[in-house]
């Protein structure tokens, strides 16, 4: 009952000499959490736990999981592109890589497991399956929702960082 009187006191008192700009991280996170436009709350959301966003796309009676990357996966799909440098198909095969990279899972299955530590292997590996077997028409869908999952991410970092 004393140390809970005590408590009360101190904490009253003590908030008279704490300048209100020198919050703690978690406070800060609090605040920041609370001002998120609620738009973007989901998007913000993932940024915070998973650093990255996901978002599902139904397209020719399927279900693709994508998400955004890395920047270490970024750099691996222009390693992987590397045979096509300077080539008049070398953005045909950045978006494909992209996808391969981004691209989680189809109707809930994983594409393929991860096969290495290095993202340039196991990206090199799902680009060569998709380069293989699937239609540009299809790539070329996912790589703009792709696209737009990035905008939403720098959305969500504005809007987080404006607070």
């Amino acid at each position: 009952m004393q140390n809970d009187l005590f408590s009360e006191v101190f904490d009253g008192a003590i908030d008279q000499f704490i300048d209100p700009s020198e919050t703690t991280l978690e406070e800060q996170e609090l605040d920041n959490e609370e001002d998120v436009n609620p738009s973007l709350r989901s998007d913000v959301d993932n940024l915070l736990s998973n650093g990255s966003i996901s978002s599902e796309v139904s397209l020719a009676g399927h279900v693709f999981v994508i998400r955004t990357l890395t920047i270490g996966e970024e750099l691996a799909v222009s390693l992987v592109c590397d045979d096509y440098k300077g080539n008049v198909s070398q953005p045909k095969a950045i978006a494909s890589a992209t996808v391969a990279a981004a691209l989680e899972s189809i109707d809930g299955r994983a594409l393929m497991h991860r096969i290495s530590p290095d993202p340039v292997v196991n990206i090199r590996h799902k680009f060569g399956y998709i380069r293989n077997k699937w239609y540009w028409s299809i790539i070329q869908e996912l790589y703009q929702h792709y696209l737009l999952l990035v905008d939403r991410q720098i959305y969500a970092f504005q809007d987080l960082r404006g607070k």
